[in-house]
């Protein structure tokens, strides 16, 4: 049995996918959102457009290693790890900061799904999300800029904090409290 199939009919569909991937292309801009296939087996992630641009990658594949210097310190190795153990769990959802191409950036990352080849490799397919950073983060990095302000001035007389007169015998109990310290004129 023979199909038959015109030029015109492929070209119709073929415009038609071309039209629906760039807009799926534009989605994942606007969005901020792209995906990833992670290769147990050879180590590395076969990235989305969004991702690769994100991360100011060459080519479309990134090396776990590769990623985990990517994540900041004070997160690499917990997130490494938790990725790592998705060959045993079912759940795997973070959000973790990460060096981008436009500095320090939050994403959050989550397996949409997992199969097990025949060849027994397992691959991962999830999204990688430019998100804002948790509130509980930037009040913690608030309270930081306000205590780098607060760090005692040094204990000498002829300085006062609101109306009161700093004296020996009170400078070392102010120095501990957030004061503003302005010289007496």
């Amino acid at each position: 049995m023979a199909i038959f199939v015109s030029q015109t009919n492929i070209d119709k569909y073929m415009a038609v996918h071309r039209d629906d991937s760039e807009h799926f292309r534009r989605l994942s801009i606007l969005g901020r959102i792209g995906w990833w296939e992670a290769d147990f087996s050879s180590r590395q992630y076969l990235c989305s457009e969004y991702v690769c641009k994100l991360l100011g990658l060459e080519g479309e594949y990134l090396s776990f290693e590769d990623f985990g210097k990517m994540i900041r310190e004070d997160y690499r190795t917990r997130i490494s790890r938790e990725f790592l153990a998705i060959q045993n769990m079912e759940v795997y959802e973070q959000t973790f900061p990460i060096y981008s191409t436009e500095g320090v950036v939050w994403v959050y990352s989550r397996v949409g799904y997992k199969e097990h080849l025949p060849d027994g490799t397992l691959k991962a397919f999830g999204v990688l999300q430019r998100v804002e950073m948790p509130k509980e983060e930037a009040a913690k990095q608030a309270l930081q800029r306000v205590n780098n302000l607060l760090i005692p001035f040094p204990e000498r007389r002829g300085y006062q904090c609101g109306h009161l007169r700093h004296t020996e015998r009170y400078s070392r109990f102010l120095s501990r409290r957030a004061c503003l310290y302005i010289p007496i004129r």
